[in-house]
């Protein structure tokens, strides 16, 4: 039977007729468009919208066209038909005679393969759809040509409402099985990804037939990142692919040891009748494009972004003439705004613009609290910078990629072009093509055109791959291995859990913040030290205690602030309303420490009491009677919370708490036997003691009590009638010399203690000074004040307690332990051993040890009090100066600082020389190739005791790369240059630097340290987080090691 083409001819409504789609009436009227798309597509596809609703803006149609589902036979032959008359006009079929032959081809193939099976019946569009089962014939399928295929796909990308795209065809039909899917795609996907110059190809895998799911792809893009939701709730990575990546983890995926935000996802391919297969993708084929701004290079670099080279969606397939092709993956290149616009930006998925506002300095507060118009301005200036740098960054790395301008001019004219030929426009939506940036781009006034879908065409698969393989496994709901049932959260037994000390505050100022965060370091501390203490758990506020579902082994310690009219602060009223609705939240041991002024003595301490007489109520009693500190009398209560955290060891450990400035047993005199320093006065200084015999482990600290002045000390033992030698007991039991408390234990600069200062008003008043003379003056002052018969007031021993006490200055050593022998013979027959330490001391004007002492010229020996101190607060740091002498490590340091960094590359170089020595080679390479990468700040007139510090080590081989900053007019900051890319004449190895480091961590195992000013060292951090792609602290734990310092005063 010969067939007719329907493309011949056309009569209007007005009943004038013309040929083909090239001629038209004058008036194009809105009608007559439809009637022209109905001409040409006369089998057009559902849009979704009725008289009532429109589904124009919806991702997709309630009953649009989908592939892997059965087709009665009469719509797979009309499709077939439609299809090969298309390619007719088009000119791919060369005469009606071949035209009609290829259409009984055709349908003689469908009838063949079509089966009885069940399928549905839509009844009504849109919203009105109803889909209700049947059982009939089902069209089966059609072997298209090489060339069919070809231009089928080119029809599909014309129709395609949401893509600009233009592709080739690599044919995979002949590709069976998983493996070999996974295999021809990764090799065909490089080849079309030409290293950058991407050439856009559809790979074609072979269609589906009836009944069955047709071959599938897991991933929605070939090339996408990895989205790991955390523990606390939190996603690294993309958030878009949480679910793919927990199915391809139960498939048997082993993410990286150390996780990122920018993990690339393996290929999950699954033929039909096959298991999926995974396959890693070979990120050195398609090297991830890192964003950067040429004009604000370091704040992009801080952001550490970076993007896939290339889109390649792959869980679309293709329905062309009936035949549905349900494995059908696409690369392209991207469009600007993808990136820029939606992918980086988009609040669920890597939600960016915050922090480039941040970074760029176009504001530090918080975005939420400004008003609507500066938020959006300032969201706008950055999501233009994003743009501009995503095109900038393609373009430096050579990766193919087409901005909006351009690709909404291209598709413009062509779409102005067809609509003059044909009489309509395209199919797009521009909604989905129309970028951001408004009016400026051709595209975006495309909002008038015809909303229709022709066939062939781009659409979804029926069915989620990943569920498709659980259905096929049987379970209906798991993959192998994985459970059915939800895994239900159970309460921690206390027989078998460790304790958790929980610490939380509740304040309206800081105060109370600052105290609690004290608190929690000194529990910390002594918690490595005992590990009986429990589990210290990060400081919460008063209303996060009710979540934490305290057990009754656990203790609670509660910092206390209050309002000045006595309400709870806002941080603690939850927790309030709850004790006092009788709910009970703290089933456990707890404590009290309260912060209050008598400033307010109506409403002093009324929150601290308040909750005490509430959980007394309930039955509860702390395990130790509550401190009330007042800030009038200290502020911060230093001395309060010292009290309170000697009753905390007493109960947690059972230990008893030792002063750390009067320690007894721990101090001894050192002599310093050697000073230097840079060029300028305020230069840091190498300060070096003689120890005696005492030995030192690495990476220790040094406390010294910097002595008051001799011949001042010895006026006001004169003045107090007091020998040198006489002896006193201070209340802590140390037993003291007169000489010895006033030298070394007095802080004569400062008033007496208040509190202690019983006796100072009648001799205040006897001296007509005033009863507050005592506590406003300093104390060498005052006790030169003292009358003759002074003890008819106050013994020595109540004098002395009254007195403020030295506080440490804590220095880190910068040395390593080296002893040395003295060839004359002692007592013992051997020569006598002596051990120095050096310091590395920044001064600063008036500084009691760095400027005052060191600077002193009373003709007097430098001796000074000292306490060797333990920094071991993690095991990554008791084991950081004896790892292994190949680990790779990353130091990073500031100002004296740089102290333990000389001290840990001394020690590193010394158990080279002895792993030399020990081999009989040089020390150099032959023991261990360069692996320490060392970044270091310092002030300019420092350069000398850098060079120092560093000597030893370069000469035996040891670093591999180093950035030393000196303070300069362009601010350039020492933690930022781990962004290098270029390399220092010293290093080895020439690499971009943060590449270098980044690989270092992840595969070498690397250390890193940093002993620095806290922002400086949370700049670093931050960094070294941008170059991983994750926080830096949470991926390396224990071998991320840090120590902070504030500046001495």
């Amino acid at each position: 039977m010969a067939l007719s083409c329907p493309f011949t001819l056309h009569r209007s409504q007005d009943g004038s007729v013309w040929e083909n789609s090239r001629q038209y009436p004058p008036h194009r009227q809105p009608r007559e468009e439809f009637e022209r798309i109905a001409y040409v597509y006369p089998n057009l596809s559902s849009t979704g919208c009725t008289a009532k609703f429109c589904q124009a803006g919806r991702m997709k149609h309630t009953d649009e066209e989908r592939v892997g589902r059965n087709i009665p036979i009469e719509a797979i032959e009309q499709d077939a038909v439609d299809f090969l008359y298309q390619l007719r006009r088009q000119g791919i079929i060369k005469s009606e005679h071949t035209m009609n032959q290829r259409v009984r081809e055709v349908l003689n193939e469908i009838r063949t393969t079509s089966v009885y099976a069940k399928y549905n019946i839509c009844s009504g569009e849109g919203s009105d759809n109803v889909q209700t089962a049947a059982f009939g014939l089902v069209g089966g399928t059609w072997t298209q040509s090489d060339e069919e295929l070809l231009w089928g796909i080119r029809l599909a990308w014309k129709h395609a409402r949401r893509c600009i795209m233009r592709s080739d065809l690599c044919d995979l039909r002949h590709i069976k099985g998983s493996a070999e899917m996974a295999a021809q795609l990764i090799k065909n996907l490089k080849l079309a990804f030409n290293n950058g110059e991407i050439r856009p190809t559809v790979f074609v895998f072979p269609p589906r037939n009836v009944n069955e799911r047709g071959p599938m792809i897991w991933n929605g893009q070939l090339l996408s990142f990895a989205g790991y939701k955390e523990a606390d709730g939190s996603i690294l990575g993309d958030p878009m692919n949480v679910d793919l990546t927990k199915a391809v983890i139960e498939l048997g995926w082993k993410p990286p040891a150390m996780r990122t935000k920018w993990d690339l996802l393996p290929l999950v391919t699954m033929a039909q009748g096959d298991v999926p297969v995974l396959t890693e993708i070979p990120i050195d084929d398609f090297p991830l494009v890192h964003i950067r701004h040429p004009k604000n290079e370091l704040a992009f670099a801080k952001l550490g972004l970076r993007w896939v080279p290339a889109p390649a969606l792959s869980r679309l397939g293709f329905t062309i003439g009936g035949v549905q092709y349900t494995a059908s993956p696409f690369i392209g290149w991207f469009m600007d705004a993808e990136i820029g616009v939606r992918d980086l930006v988009d609040p669920f998925r890597y939600n960016v613009l915050p922090d480039i506002i941040q970074k760029m300095g176009l504001y530090s507060g918080d975005l939420d609290s400004l008003p609507d118009f500066e938020r959006l301005a300032l969201m706008s200036r950055a999501q233009l910078e994003l743009n501009y740098a995503v095109c900038c960054s393609f373009n430096k790395a050579k990766v193919r990629m087409v901005d909006s301008l351009s690709a909404s001019e291209v598709f413009s004219r062509f779409d102005d072009a067809h609509a003059a030929e044909h009489g309509f426009r395209l199919p797009s939506d521009p909604y989905w093509l129309a970028p951001p940036q408004g009016s400026v781009v051709p595209l975006w006034h495309r909002g008038a055109a015809p909303n229709y879908q022709p066939k062939p065409m781009i659409c979804h698969h029926v069915q989620d791959p990943i569920k498709a393989w659980q259905r096929e496994l049987g379970s209906g709901s798991r993959l192998v291995g994985q459970s059915k049932k939800r895994t239900k959260r159970m309460p921690v037994s206390s027989s078998s859990s460790r304790r958790r000390v929980c610490l939380a505050f509740c304040s309206s100022g800081t105060v109370a913040r600052k105290l609690s965060k004290k608190l929690h370091a000194s529990l910390e501390e002594a918690a490595v030290q005992n590990p009986s203490i429990g589990n210290i758990l990060p400081v919460l506020t008063l209303d996060e205690v009710g979540r934490l579902r305290l057990e009754p082994h656990d203790f609670l310690v509660l910092v206390l602030s209050n309002t000045r009219e006595g309400e709870m602060p806002l941080n603690g009223r939850g927790f309030l309303e709850a004790l006092q609705k009788g709910i009970s939240l703290v089933p456990c041991p707890y404590a009290i420490f309260g912060n209050g002024s008598m400033d307010y003595a109506s409403t002093f301490n009324q929150t601290a009491r308040d909750i005490a007489t509430l959980l007394r109520d309930q039955g509860y009693h702390p395990v130790t009677p509550a401190i009330l500190a007042d800030t009038c009398r200290e502020n911060p209560p230093w001395q309060a919370l010292d009290r309170f955290y000697a009753q905390m060891l007493v109960e947690l450990a059972g230990l008893s708490y030792v002063s750390q400035i009067t320690d007894a047993p721990a101090w001894f005199p050192a002599r310093i036997c050697e000073t230097a320093r840079g060029i300028g006065y305020s230069s840091m200084r190498r300060v070096s003691l003689d120890l005696d015999d005492r030995p030192y482990p690495p990476m220790c600290g040094l406390s010294i009590l910097p002595p008051n002045n001799a011949v001042e000390v010895q006026g006001i033992l004169a003045h107090l009638g007091l020998l040198s030698e006489e002896l006193l007991t201070l209340e802590e039991g140390l037993v003291v010399t007169a000489n010895d408390f006033f030298r070394y234990y007095a802080d004569l600069q400062q008033p007496f203690n208040a509190l202690r200062t019983h006796w100072a008003a009648e001799m205040g008043a006897m001296l007509s000074l005033g009863a507050e003379f005592f506590t406003r003056c300093r104390a060498d002052l005052s006790l030169r004040r003292f009358p003759a018969n002074w003890r008819s007031w106050a013994s020595l021993a109540e004098v002395c307690q009254a007195i403020r006490r030295l506080q440490p200055r804590r220095y880190s050593s910068a040395s390593h332990c080296t002893v040395t022998v003295d060839d004359n013979e002692n007592s013992n027959g051997r020569g006598k051993s002596t051990v120095q330490i050096d310091l590395l001391v920044q001064r600063r004007t008036g500084g009691r040890f760095s400027d005052v002492f060191l600077n002193s010229q009373d003709g007097t020996e430098l001796t000074v009090l000292c306490k060797i101190t333990s920094k071991h607060k993690s095991r990554g740091l008791a084991y950081l100066p004896n790892e292994n002498i190949k680990q790779p490590l990353i130091l990073f340091a500031t100002g004296s600082g740089i102290g333990p960094v000389r001290c840990l590359l001394q020690h590193r170089t010394a158990r080279v020389r002895a792993a030399a020595t020990a081999n009989g080679s040089s020390g150099r390479a032959a023991v261990v190739q360069p692996c320490i990468s060392v970044f270091i700040g310092f002030k300019t007139e420092d350069a000398g005791l850098i060079e120092e510090t560093l000597a030893e080590s370069q000469a035996v081989g040891l670093l591999d790369v180093v950035r030393l900053t000196p303070s300069n007019p362009a601010k350039q900051r020492a933690q930022d240059r781990v962004f290098d890319n270029n390399t220092d004449e010293r290093e080895v190895n020439a690499h971009n630097v943060g590449q270098r480091l980044s690989e270092a961590i992840r595969t070498g195992g690397a250390f890193v340290f940093a002993c620095a000013s806290p922002a400086a060292e949370a700049g670093f951090a931050e960094n070294l987080s941008a170059l991983l792609g994750r926080n830096v602290r949470d991926a390396m734990g224990d071998r991320y090691l840090s120590e902070t310092y504030q500046p001495a005063v």
